[in-house]
């Protein structure tokens, strides 16, 4: 095994966190995780429109309409302006 070898995810840039130890270390440091997801995924929703957060998320078009439904952002005028 190289000396370079990481023995936890995390620990070289191709070998990336899984959700799991992230989990861990944000609750090891008191940080609530589903509010921070639900606070990113509002924050994401604000700015991309529903159907660049499905696709860069992986989530289905109807839960990225919630998602930007919870943000209270309108995308009706920026698609009126791109046609």
């Amino acid at each position: 095994m190289p000396y370079w070898h990481a023995t936890r995810p995390g620990q070289l840039a191709d070998q990336p966190i899984t959700a799991h130890c992230l989990t861990a270390k944000l609750r090891r440091y008191g940080l609530p995780v589903v509010p921070l997801r639900n606070s990113a995924l509002v924050t994401l929703a604000a700015d991309l429109p529903p159907s660049v957060l499905s696709s860069l998320l992986g989530i289905s078009l109807t839960n990225a309409l919630q998602w930007t439904r919870r943000a209270g952002r309108d995308w009706n005028a920026y698609l009126a302006s791109r046609t």
